[in-house]
C-alpha cells in the first residue's frame, strides 16, 4: 500500500508558503518598527508615533471584514506575488523620502504605512486561504498552527530586531534588507 499523505516536512509548496508568511511578516514588521522609532525620533512626539501605529492598524478595521471576498476572486498565489511587490517598491520609495535619515515628509511615511498595511489586509488571507491547497487534509490543522505559531513568533522578533537593527545600521541599511526579503516572499509564491 502507498503513503498518499506525504509528510508535512517533504512538501516543498507549503515550506515556500512558509518562507513567504516568514519573510512577509518580518519586512512589514521591521519596516513598521521601524518607522515608529523614527518618527518618535525626529519629531520627538509621542502622538506621531501613535498616528503611525494607527494607521498602521486601521486598514484591518476597515477593510478586513472584506478582504476574504476580494481574495476569493483573484488567484491567491497572483495575490501574494502582487501584494509584495507593491510593498517592496513602497518601501524602495521610502527611501526617497529620507533625507540622510530624517523624514523630510512624514505625511508620505503615514500613507506609505497605510498602502502597507492595506496590502498586508489582502496578503494575509491569500495566505491562510491557500493552505487546504498544499497540504492534505490530515495535515491540515499541523499547517495551520505552524503558519500561525510561526507568524507570531515572527511578529515578536521583528519588533525587537528592528529597534536593536535601529541603534547599529542605517535606516537605507534596514530599508534594502525589508526589500529583500520582500523579493523571497515573491520569489517563494511565485514558485509555489
Amino acid at each position: 500500500m502507498t503513503n498518499t499523505n506525504p509528510v508535512l516536512l517533504f512538501n516543498l509548496s507549503f515550506w515556500r508558503l512558509c518562507l513567504v508568511n516568514l519573510s512577509s511578516t518580518l519586512a512589514l514588521e521591521l519596516f513598521t518598527i521601524t518607522v515608529m522609532v523614527m518618527v518618535f525620533t525626529q519629531t520627538e512626539s509621542a502622538l506621531q508615533a501613535t498616528v503611525a501605529m494607527v494607521i498602521r492598524t486601521l486598514p484591518v478595521v476597515l477593510f478586513g471584514p472584506f478582504a476574504g471576498v476580494m481574495v476569493d476572486r483573484f488567484t491567491r498565489k497572483y495575490i501574494l506575488s502582487i501584494t509584495d511587490l507593491i510593498r517592496l517598491l513602497m518601501v524602495a520609495l521610502t527611501i526617497f523620502l529620507l533625507d540622510d535619515g530624517n523624514i523630510t515628509s512624514l505625511t508620505g511615511i503615514y500613507a506609505i504605512l497605510l498602502v502597507l498595511s492595506t496590502l498586508e489586509v489582502l496578503h494575509r488571507p491569500a495566505r491562510l486561504a491557500i493552505i487546504p491547497s498544499l497540504v492534505t487534509s490530515q495535515q491540515l490543522i499541523k499547517a495551520n498552527s505552524f503558519m500561525l505559531v510561526s507568524g507570531q513568533i515572527v511578529m515578536g522578533i521583528s519588533y525587537a530586531l528592528g529597534g536593536w537593527l535601529l541603534l547599529v545600521v542605517s535606516f537605507g541599511q534596514i530599508a534594502s534588507g525589508i526589500i529583500i526579503l520582500f523579493t523571497v516572499s515573491i520569489l517563494s509564491a511565485f514558485f509555489m
